[in-house]
């Protein structure tokens, strides 16, 4: 079957219309010309943000598109781990785990003259991706199927499609990545979006710290920029982060402070999930300068109830995070990779 490998501008260029972006993006990323294309993976979840980029991939005159499967760097630095360096002899290139992130990320100006040069760059390592691929899956499919699987449970790779015969399928695989409780009386769900128009969360570490009690709890985010303060290639190393928290309704924000400074405004609204529960939805800026810290720390207050099991939803592409829960109990630690639901013990 014909694979080609397209930059995401092409069917972007040939929409000329305009869709209302979303709080967050409508401040830092549409410049008032609404939601596009390139930022439409903007909903926590995945099956929500893939509609929305077929409509999009429609408007641009790309209207077969019967679904979206979205595959972070990481699987690809996976496979090639798995199967060993891709060489591109019309490069002179040799592609690692190693340097794979360097390459993709680079901009078309700096990675060959010509604006075509980047993608059929692409191209090339695609095709001869896929030929190693093959040849490693048929020697050894345990390995390859273990490899999906993982990056799968880990929020990897999602998938969406139109048919509705196909869509249980995705369910049972997990490749749907829906918002969901889980039926949890505490949960959290902590999304970030680079706004600042450059990569500098590839160098950016955190650690949440979750303290829940009867009546209200506290959730502190702590930032690490390891990116340099000068200018590399036209872009400093700067974080500005619009940090959303998704929780349920029940909870009201008490008190929320950015970098030990207290917010008075803040971005808060009703999210609908695809299954029709209700969440409030939390969203405000944290600028994180280069070889610094930052944090933001939110107070939730919500009526008495039962401490009795606490879902946490890991976003998509996000790096295995530290999670400190404190609870009446006691504290513990987990390492937050993939969605996780757990008891609390009073």
């Amino acid at each position: 079957s014909k694979v080609a490998v397209q930059d995401i501008y092409q069917p972007d260029g040939q929409f000329s219309g305009f869709v209302p972006a979303p709080a967050g993006a409508a401040e830092y990323l549409s410049d008032g010309k609404g939601l596009r294309l390139p930022d439409s993976n903007w909903d926590p979840d995945f099956s929500k943000s893939a509609q929305q980029i077929m409509q999009f991939f429609a408007y641009g005159k790309e209207n077969q598109v019967e679904g979206v499967i979205a595959v972070n760097l990481h699987v690809a630095e996976e496979v090639l781990r798995l199967i060993g360096p891709v060489y591109l002899p019309d490069y002179n290139q040799t592609v690692t785990a190693e340097n794979l992130s360097s390459l993709a990320r680079a901009d078309r100006q700096e990675f060959f003259p010509g604006s075509q040069q980047k993608r059929q760059f692409l191209q090339a390592l695609f095709i001869q991706l896929r030929i190693q691929l093959s040849e490693a899956a048929a020697s050894r499919p345990q390995d390859f199927v273990q490899l999906i699987l993982s990056e799968i449970e880990h929020k990897q790779i999602q998938a969406y499609v139109h048919s509705p015969k196909l869509l249980p399928l995705l369910k049972d695989l997990h490749l749907l990545s829906n918002v969901s409780t889980n039926s949890s009386s505490q949960y959290y769900y902590l999304i970030e979006s680079n706004v600042g128009i450059n990569k500098a969360n590839r160098l950016v570490t955190r650690n949440v710290e979750l303290d829940i009690q009867p009546t209200q709890s506290v959730v502190r985010i702590d930032f690490q920029n390891q990116n340099p303060v000068t200018s590399i290639k036209g872009e400093f190393g700067d974080y500005i982060n619009y940090q959303r928290i998704l929780v349920p309704t029940t909870f009201t924000v008490k008190e929320l402070k950015v970098n030990n400074a207290l917010l008075t405004s803040w971005d808060e609204d009703i999210y609908l999930t695809i299954t029709g529960e209700q969440l409030k939805q939390v969203g405000f800026l944290v600028p994180v300068p280069a070889q610094a810290s930052g944090s933001a720390q939110v107070t939730f207050a919500y009526p008495n109830s039962a401490l009795s099991s606490l879902t946490i939803q890991k976003q998509s592409g996000l790096p295995p995070t530290p999670y400190q829960i404190n609870q009446p109990s006691g504290s513990f630690e987990l390492v937050l990779d993939k969605d996780t639901k757990l008891p609390l013990n009073q």
